[in-house]
């Protein structure tokens, strides 16, 4: 019986002599190394589109800005027109 631990991350796979590292992972091939990178930037890049579909204020702001600027508003503290 075989270990979970002794497995590719990737693939499941058994190791051979070499076995590849990245961050606490280990894989059988560079294959599956360069397979499983990929497939994390892909999935990042889709949480960072994901993400960017979040709601704006009217005037182009997140939620958290438009309060800030309406807190200094209120203060009187507003910040004088650029020209």
């Amino acid at each position: 019986m075989t270990k979970l631990e002794n497995r590719c991350s990737n693939c499941s796979g058994k190791f051979g002599l070499v076995s590849y590292h990245h961050w606490g992972l280990r894989f059988c091939r560079k294959a599956c190394k360069d397979a499983f990178l990929a497939k994390t930037v892909k999935d990042h890049a889709r949480m960072r589109r994901w993400l960017g579909f979040l709601p704006r204020g009217v005037d182009g702001k997140t939620p958290d800005q438009s309060l800030a600027t309406s807190e200094r508003e209120n203060r009187g503290m507003s910040q004088p027109d650029r020209v």
